[in-house]
């Protein structure tokens, strides 16, 4: 065994003093560069594109022409109308919860104006829950923010995103039959969406790496996060799988190339040992450009985007159970 580590220690000399290394260590390190250049750009780029000014009356109006013109709900007609009256754009809870209200066509805004003119979403809940016929998600909804007093404020956009998830979720389940095996599996699958977000909502941990979008998939520029960039870097293994090869190529032909083979033939070790520890050479290699390459992303991500969430932890369902990670553990094990 002493032998072998001594092999193992030569074929490292060896390969750390070829320029070609240094090269691919140095090609690994403008690959994070890179990746984290095209992110920042990115997301400059919508910046300056993205956001404009616009009058939502402007669309509210064309609806209602479109309603009166193919003779629409008039309770619709007056939903728009309200929203015009009063300056109602999307960015308000108002918006939202009248077009929940309406989305199945048999709005009716008379017993519920009162709570939308004082924009009391309290008196709305109850009124709601009191009066209506609600689905299943909807009841879950309206009694879970008077519990726990969430308003429909987009200051709480991530509670209500989270809220909505279970909503819907209950909404879906409440509509299946006694389902086949697909059907158990995407009832499986809402019932841990449900214990996933109930999870975050009860222990305040209102961010979860887990929905984290890859760089590829943004189209805000809120978007482009720390992780954003860093989870998207799992990618570049394949660069470094190619340097591997690189390595694994020239690690036997260099030694006849430069004439070393014969040294190490007459050496009292057996081949099968000799090309083992180049293998092992080869994999640990590999496995070292891959720490630099992890290792090289952290302050390069940090530095472009800055290190806002980088305690955001990774949070899941496994087992029936929801369990959460520190998402620089999770992206160490997407790398090896």
């Amino acid at each position: 065994m002493a032998r072998f580590f001594r092999l193992v220690k030569n074929e490292y000399i060896k390969v750390f003093k070829k320029l070609s290394t240094k090269i691919m260590i140095v090609l690994i390190i403008i690959c994070a560069l890179g990746l984290s250049g095209i992110a920042l750009f990115a997301k400059h780029n919508m910046e300056s594109n993205n956001y404009s000014s616009y009058d939502a009356t402007g669309d509210y109006q064309e609806t209602i022409d479109w309603l009166k013109n193919t003779n629409g709900d008039p309770n619709e007609i007056a939903m728009w109308q309200y929203l015009i009256d009063n300056d109602i754009d999307s960015d308000d809870w108002r918006y939202d919860v009248l077009s929940a209200v309406f989305a199945n066509g048999t709005g009716d805004m008379s017993g519920i104006k009162k709570y939308l003119d004082d924009n009391d979403w309290r008196g709305f809940c109850q009124y709601r829950l009191d009066n209506d016929i609600l689905t299943e998600g909807e009841k879950w909804e309206y009694q879970y923010r008077l519990d726990k007093d969430i308003s429909f404020d987009k200051s709480n956009e991530k509670k209500n995103d989270l809220i909505m998830t279970v909503a819907n979720a209950k909404n879906t389940i409440a509509t299946m039959g006694d389902a086949k095996s697909d059907g158990q599996n995407s009832r499986a699958k809402l019932e841990d969406n449900i214990k996933l977000a109930l999870y975050q909502l009860d222990n305040d941990k209102l961010d979860n790496t887990a929905n984290q979008m890859t760089l590829f998939e943004t189209s805000e520029p809120e978007q482009i996060t720390f992780w954003t960039v860093f989870l998207t870097s799992t990618s570049l293994v394949t660069v470094v799988a190619l340097l591997a090869i690189v390595i694994a190529g020239g690690i036997v032909s260099s030694e006849f190339s430069q004439g070393t083979v014969k040294f190490l033939l007459i050496n009292p070790v057996k081949r099968w040992k000799i090309l083992m520890s180049k293998y092992f050479t080869v994999i640990t290699v590999g496995y070292i450009m891959l720490c630099i390459l992890f290792v090289v992303m952290i302050p390069i991500t940090g530095l472009m985007l800055g290190f806002d969430g980088f305690s955001t932890p990774y949070i899941y369902v496994s087992g029936g159970e929801v369990k959460e990670m520190p998402t620089l553990l999770y992206a160490a094990e997407q790398y090896l």
